[in-house]
C-alpha cells in the first residue's frame, strides 16, 4: 500500500499509519465504472458550483511577482491564455511546480530540501485478461512470501463493467528490492511473473498478459516515501502543492492526496476570504 518495502518505511509512520486506519473502517474496493467515473462525478459537482473545467490544455508558467503567485498560463486549444488567481494550487509535483513557477523565484533552503527530502517510490503493475477470473473473490489478495509481488486483485469481480463482456481483469503490483535508482526492470518483471505463475495456479494457461507498466523517476508510483514529504506551503506566497509528495504523515496513496487538498482548502479559506484582492 505504501510503495515501498517494509525495510524502507520509517516506524513512526508505520506507527502512525495504523492509528490512523484504526480510524476508519479497513475496506478496499474499486471505483464502479472505473477511475475517470470519480473525476467525472466531481467535475459535474464543480460545475454545479459554477466552475469551469479546461481539458487538454497545458500548464506553461505560473506567474509570479515579488515572491507572490499571481496566476498562470496556460495553452488552450486555440492560443496561450494568461489568468490571473488570488491562489495557484499545483497538483504537478514540488518538483514541477518549481520548473513552472522558476526557480530563482525559490530560497536556496527549499530548493535544497526538495531535491534531498523526495525520494519517488518504484513500482511494477501487470494487467493480465482472461476468460474466467483468475482470482475468484472481489478482494485484494497480499502475498507475504513472495520474490517481488506484493498485491493482487481482479476488480472484474466486483465491477464487470471493466472488461468487456466475457472477460476478467486481473491487477497485480510488486516493488523493486530497493527503491533507488538505478533499476534492472526486466529482472524485476521477470520475478514479478514467477510470482504470479507460483501463486496464480491457472495465470501461465489461461491469462494473457494485457499490459506490464513500470513507474518511476518522473512517473513514480508515489512521488515520495511516506515520512519524506515537503510542506504544502511553498516559500512563494499563495502557491501551494497538494498531492502524495506533500501528504500528513501516517497517510498514503490517493487518501493522502485528498488530505493534502482538504488541509491546503482550509488554509485558503482561513487567509483570503471572498471578495477580497
Amino acid at each position: 500500500f505504501m510503495g515501498i518495502n517494509a525495510y524502507e518505511l520509517p516506524a513512526g509512520e508505520f506507527i502512525r499509519w495504523l492509528k490512523i486506519t484504526r480510524s476508519y473502517p479497513a475496506i478496499y474496493g474499486h471505483a464502479p465504472k472505473g477511475n475517470l467515473a470519480l473525476m467525472e462525478s466531481l467535475a459535474k459537482a464543480m460545475r454545479a458550483q459554477g466552475g469551469e473545467i479546461w481539458t487538454r490544455c497545458e500548464t506553461k508558467q505560473i506567474l509570479v511577482t515579488d515572491e507572490v503567485a499571481r496566476g498562470v498560463v496556460v495553452q488552450t486549444d486555440k492560443d496561450e491564455m494568461e489568468i490571473a488567481s488570488r491562489v495557484v494550487i499545483s497538483n504537478a509535483g514540488p518538483q514541477k511546480t518549481v520548473e513552472l513557477a522558476g526557480s530563482e523565484n525559490f530560497d536556496k533552503g527549499y530548493l535544497k530540501q526538495m531535491k534531498e527530502s523526495l525520494r519517488p517510490a518504484s513500482s511494477i503493475m501487470i494487467h493480465t485478461v482472461s476468460d474466467r477470473p483468475l482470482l475468484e473473490h472481489a478482494d485484494s489478495l497480499i502475498l507475504t512470501e513472495a520474490r517481488r509481488v506484493n498485491w493482487i486483485a481482479c476488480p472484474t469481480e466486483a465491477c464487470p463493467e471493466l472488461a468487456p463482456p466475457g472477460k476478467h481483469l486481473m491487477v497485480s503490483y510488486s516493488t523493486p528490492a530497493f527503491n533507488f535508482p538505478p533499476y534492472d526492470f526486466d529482472q524485476e518483471i521477470a520475478w514479478h511473473l514467477q510470482d504470479l505463475k507460483e501463486n496464480i495456479p491457472r495465470f501461465g494457461s489461461e491469462g494473457d498478459i494485457l499490459a506490464v507498466n513500470c513507474f518511476h523517476g518522473e512517473w513514480p508510483a508515489f512521488r515520495t516515501w511516506l515520512g519524506y514529504d515537503l510542506p504544502q506551503k511553498t516559500p512563494i506566497e499563495n502557491l501551494y502543492n497538494v498531492g502524495d509528495a506533500v501528504k500528513p504523515s501516517g497517510r498514503t496513496g490517493l487518501p493522502a492526496s485528498v488530505a493534502s487538498g482538504r488541509m491546503v482548502v482550509e488554509d485558503v479559506k482561513s487567509r483570503i476570504k471572498p471578495g477580497e484582492a
